[in-house]
């Protein structure tokens, strides 16, 4: 019984140091939101929490030119900043519900990803789910 509990313990830890790993990418500042990005993935999967620190927001450009062609934003995010994800090659959008796209630092309203993605996402009344590019345009996963 030990011998178990030290194995499932063990294990849990090489995933926590494997989640922590991956966080090294981002820096975060102390509202939880992400500051700047390191990583090159070309399908990103943005963790909820960073270095103990829930993210609620995503700063202006952060993502931008990163050659990223997915992206799973968590729920726990309600505001990407002005061109966050601009200049990437995005084909797969994964976003929770009510996220405001494109907020500049002055609180004026730009776009995050592309002009067509963030006009089709407020459109559709800014609902969680998966939107893909297809056909040269974006759809809603049903």
């Amino acid at each position: 019984m030990r011998i178990k509990f030290y194995i499932i313990a063990l294990n849990a830890m090489l995933i926590f140091a494997g989640c922590e790993s991956k966080s090294n990418n981002y820096s975060v500042n102390e509202y939880g939101t992400i500051t700047e990005y390191n990583g090159n993935e070309t399908s990103l999967v943005i963790p909820s929490v960073i270095n103990g620190k829930t993210i609620t927001s995503i700063a202006e450009s952060v993502f931008r030119d990163k050659g990223i062609e997915s992206v799973t934003i968590p729920h726990s995010i309600t505001l990407i900043g002005y061109h966050a994800f601009l200049g990437n090659s995005l084909t797969s959008i994964s976003i929770g519900q009510d996220v405001l796209l494109g907020i500049k630092s002055e609180l004026e309203f730009h776009f995050a990803f592309d002009e067509d993605f963030d006009n089709y996402y407020n459109n559709n009344y800014m609902k969680a789910g998966t939107y893909v590019f297809i056909d040269s345009k974006w759809q809603l996963k049903e």
